[in-house]
């Protein structure tokens, strides 16, 4: 009695889980029910964005009807887009690739532009300077001398395999791709919680600048627990 009725303001939602989706989640998930999961070393890109002093907004947000929701919004906030690898012992450093504020790209797009966002050409160099020789320090300090590579299905990560091959070639370690991987799958990989916790305590730093937000960053890759 006497309550304003409320309308739910709704961002574009989620594609839903195809069957096909769904039926190589599960080919994936009993495939490697035995594998030993301590030598995998699972690695994403993800782009985290500047926003002081805009806020975060919801995604549902309710409203009185009649009313409308007003936030500040940046244009064009201020960004990190980094390549990270997360394993059961530690993370590797963050690898800032094209896309990163303040950051000038040495790589091109196939018209000759300069790099906006990362590209196979930069993806080679981020393995090659980055995951793989950290990933491989990472593990043969803990025993592994054999690992797994994982990676998503971007378009720009196909020239890991040769990459790999590249590294494995007269070493006494080697490393293989996790074969299989499903689209839309980003609950099968713990590095998600890995972005979550880092977003969450940047989020609790509140730094005023960007030369403080990215060193926070960097800072607390150290910290992922």
């Amino acid at each position: 009695m006497g309550m304003q009725p409320i309308v739910p303001d709704r961002s574009r939602p989620s594609a839903a889980l195809t069957q096909a989706h769904k039926q190589a989640r599960l080919l994936f998930a009993t495939s490697n029910l035995s594998r030993d999961w301590d030598n995998v070393m699972f690695t994403d890109r993800k782009r985290f964005y500047f926003l002081y002093p805009g806020c975060c907004l919801n995604t549902v947000q309710w409203r009185v009807v009649g009313t409308r929701l007003e936030a500040r919004r940046l244009s064009r906030p201020c960004c990190a887009n980094v390549y990270l690898g997360i394993t059961k012992y530690r993370p590797t450093q963050l690898a800032f690739v094209a896309g990163s504020s303040k950051r000038e790209s040495g790589f091109f797009t196939k018209s000759g532009s300069p790099a906006r966002s990362i590209t196979a050409s930069e993806y080679k160099s981020v393995l090659t300077e980055h995951l793989l020789p950290q990933g491989q320090q990472l593990m043969r300090v803990n025993g592994h001398r054999a690992w797994v590579f994982q990676q998503d299905n971007d378009p720009t990560h196909r020239a890991a395999a040769d990459v790999i091959k590249e590294q494995n070639r007269g070493r006494t370690t080697s490393i293989t791709l996790l074969p299989s991987w499903p689209a839309h799958r980003p609950d099968l990989s713990h590095i998600e919680n890995g972005w979550a916790y880092l977003q969450r305590e940047l989020d609790k730093a509140g730094c005023k600048t960007l030369d403080t937000w990215l060193a926070k960053l960097k800072q607390l890759v150290s910290s992922v627990p």
